[in-house]
């Protein structure tokens, strides 16, 4: 008789199934934020990288346009591989500016920041609106409006 009453120890299947259901759920629910989080990051990084191919890319152009008027692809593509430091690499980059020698805006093709093996289109307008190609594999940038004119090609 002693013997029936000593309980048993342990965990019943029902109660293991109910914590691994409800371990399902809180997956379900984080899995996808967690994702979203890392893809934002990748945007962000990307981002920073085609402001920085901009601001290089400003600052080369007014540098060549004020010293002679003339922007030749050769020179810009010197002076903005020198800003970039090997921190940002691409495949070319058309660099779209007025008569005045104000630079609207950048259309960059291939676009890697450091550290990132896949390259991704990336357009700038005035370093203010930056648009990135919609799939990371897609390395075209994308196509803008307000930029016109015959660019500088720098490859």
């Amino acid at each position: 008789m002693m013997k029936m009453l000593k309980k048993n120890k342990g965990f019943t299947l029902i109660e293991i199934i109910v914590v691994i259901v409800i371990l399902a759920v809180l997956m379900a629910v984080a899995v996808p934020s967690v994702l979203s989080y890392i893809n934002e990051a990748d945007d962000a990084k990307y981002e920073t990288a085609a402001r920085a191919v901009y601001v290089a890319s400003t600052a080369g152009y007014a540098k060549e346009y004020a010293g002679t008027s003339t922007v030749t692809a050769t020179n810009l593509k010197t002076y903005i591989d020198e800003k970039l430091d090997g921190e940002v690499t691409y495949t070319s980059i058309k660099v779209y500016a007025n008569a005045k020698g104000n630079v609207k805006g950048v259309q960059i093709e291939g676009l890697r920041p450091e550290g990132v093996t896949q390259g991704r289109g990336a357009t700038v307008v005035g370093n203010k609106k930056v648009t990135l190609a919609t799939s990371a594999k897609d390395t075209a940038a994308p196509a803008d409006d307000s930029l016109t004119g015959t660019p500088v090609e720098v490859k």
